[in-house]
């Protein structure tokens, strides 16, 4: 009896289990599906309650908020007062005042005392320092607040007194001729020093707005025989000597033999008709304006020829 009971029983009310997954997807059957359109307007989509929503309690119910909380000594008013009491804070021990008899009030400056007494230095102890030449990082005279200075740059004579135009026009030695780079990626030969000075002169014109290939050179260093080359073509041009000398100078006569004559590019084509127009040139402006910082005097025949020689 109780077995054919208890078999009855399990076949008419049979044990269903669901997971968690099949609850979900029975779930969204009975959701319709949510689309979204571009470019136009979302409309509500009605979507039936579950059967357990309105009966189901609450997860989070209402709290009483929480107070803000207030920094110790600001209470607003009408706020119960504090469980403890505050108290302000004290003002910081002030050292004695010795009376200011200087002029004026004192401030410092003409008719100023010296103050009556100057804080000690205090040492960190535990910590020496060597003693001896400082580092190049510590000098003064190059670094500043972990920045480098730069110094101005200091041409080196070669004639004495120097200054002005060039007085010694004898050949340098082969090894005080170097290349240095011209118009259009021309190798131009000069003396070392005057390419030196060439090249502190070009970094300064850079920063100052001029762009290239503004005073690189078109010539420099010439030998005897390409002078007199140079000679016979201006008598040529000119047709007499007094004419000529006047823009090319005779062989062993030419500041270019000594290598520290340069025919610089001023932004315009360097001839003897276009020097009024040459003169107009913001390069040629800024030359006379600054090439003397670096040893370079100008011929004034020529806008585009400058001369190494500093003074002593």
């Amino acid at each position: 009896m109780n077995e054919e009971f208890e078999f009855e029983t399990f076949a008419e009310q049979p044990f269903t289990f669901e997971t968690e997954e099949e609850m979900e997807a029975s779930r969204r059957r009975r959701m319709p599906a949510r689309r979204y359109v571009q470019n136009r307007p979302r409309r509500r989509v009605a979507r039936p309650m579950p059967r357990y929503a309105r009966s189901f309690p609450p997860r989070f119910p209402l709290r009483p908020p929480i107070p803000q909380l207030v920094w110790p000594g600001l209470w607003p008013p009408g706020y119960p007062a504090p469980p403890y009491p505050v108290e302000p804070p004290k003002p910081a021990p002030q050292p004695d005042k010795q009376p200011d008899n200087r002029p004026f009030g004192g401030g410092g400056g003409f008719g100023s005392a010296p103050p009556a007494s100057l804080p000690e230095p205090i040492d960190s102890p535990g910590i020496e320092e060597p003693i001896g030449e400082p580092d190049s990082a510590d000098d003064a005279s190059e670094f500043f607040f972990g920045f480098p200075i730069p110094l101005p740059f200091i041409p080196t004579p070669v004639e004495n007194p120097g200054g002005g135009r060039i007085k010694d026009k004898r050949a340098p030695n082969k090894s005080d001729i170097v290349n240095v780079r011209g118009v259009g990626q021309n190798q131009v030969p000069v003396h070392r020093l005057a390419a030196d000075a060439w090249q502190a002169m070009v970094k300064a014109a850079r920063a100052d707005g001029l762009a290239e290939p503004l005073l690189h050179p078109t010539s420099g260093f010439r030998d005897p025989a390409r002078q007199a080359v140079l000679w016979q073509q201006a008598l040529k041009r000119y047709g007499s000597p007094e004419a000529a000398r006047k823009w090319v100078a005779p062989p062993g006569s030419s500041p270019h033999q000594s290598g520290r004559a340069m025919d610089l590019y001023l932004g315009g084509r360097n001839d003897s008709s276009n020097v009024a127009q040459l003169r107009t040139l913001p390069a040629y402006r800024w030359l006379v304006g600054n090439a003397r910082r670096f040893g370079f005097y100008p011929y004034e025949a020529e806008p585009w020829h400058w001369e190494y020689n500093p003074p002593v």
